[in-house]
């Protein structure tokens, strides 16, 4: 069709993994679920998390006794010896890598794409329903 509009497939692309940075940065600060219940994941949340664990690991080398009173994100609260904030650090760590692979491996399909149609295709899903 003679005068259509193209679109600009870098544009649409460009579009397309913003909505996919939002999403995931959505999904990341959302809270985990751990062992010790729901955490807060926002960054503030995973800096005091890290914190603790590292307050935690300096404890236990020293032979020290480590416990912390910690408010999970439904505002309840929860004693976490050194395990268990070790292993909620982990948690968060965990889906935290997760979240930013999988929003890797779609803006690899956004950018492998041809048409604009393929490019809006990619949506923001953790699971993967290609594979």
């Amino acid at each position: 069709m003679e005068g259509a509009l193209v679109p600009d497939l870098a544009a649409v692309r460009a579009v397309q993994r913003a909505l996919i940075n939002g999403a995931r940065d959505a999904a990341r600060d959302g809270g985990v679920d751990t062992p010790s219940g729901r955490f807060d994941s926002d960054a503030e949340s995973r800096g005091m998390l890290n914190g603790a664990v590292t307050t935690a690991m300096l404890a236990t080398q020293q032979g020290g006794a480590f416990s912390v009173d910690w408010t999970r994100a439904d505002d309840s609260e929860v004693k976490l010896d050194a395990q268990a904030v070790a292993v909620a650090g982990v948690a968060v760590a965990a889906w935290v890598s997760a979240v930013h692979e999988r929003s890797r491996v779609l803006k690899a399909r956004i950018d492998a794409a041809e048409t604009v149609e393929e490019i809006r295709a990619v949506i923001w899903s953790l699971v993967d329903e290609e594979d």
